[in-house]
């Protein structure tokens, strides 16, 4: 719970409106129709953006929302303890902030 407020008020600061611009695009970027983000497709899709394993893209929303998690890991001081984690609770947390992104942009678009 503290790590997922301390994520969440860091990713406030205004040095990551670049890269949450560029995440957001490509999550838009891949909605086949609007019930992917405003209606019951949501989770589904965005759960499918974060398990994309391969992909022919250079740039990709689950690798996106990796940069961003290491950049705020390492701003709050948690990098260290990250790497130690196990992969699949570094996916959840990862998996957190994707969700937590595209929940605001839900909230913004869909209204």
């Amino acid at each position: 719970m503290s790590l997922a407020v301390l994520i969440t008020k860091t990713i406030n600061d205004l040095k990551y409106s670049d890269v949450i611009k560029h995440i957001y695009r490509l999550y838009l970027k891949d909605l086949s129709n609007i019930k992917q983000l405003c209606g019951k497709g949501y989770f589904s899709h965005t759960k499918k953006m974060m398990s994309i394993k391969r992909t022919n893209e250079q740039v990709y929303f689950k690798q996106q929302i990796n940069i961003l998690i290491i950049k705020v890991m390492k701003d709050i001081n948690y990098f260290k303890r990250y790497n130690t984690l196990t992969p699949q609770s570094q996916f959840n947390i990862n998996s957190f902030l994707s969700y937590y992104l595209t929940m605001a942009l839900r909230n913004s678009l869909c209204s």
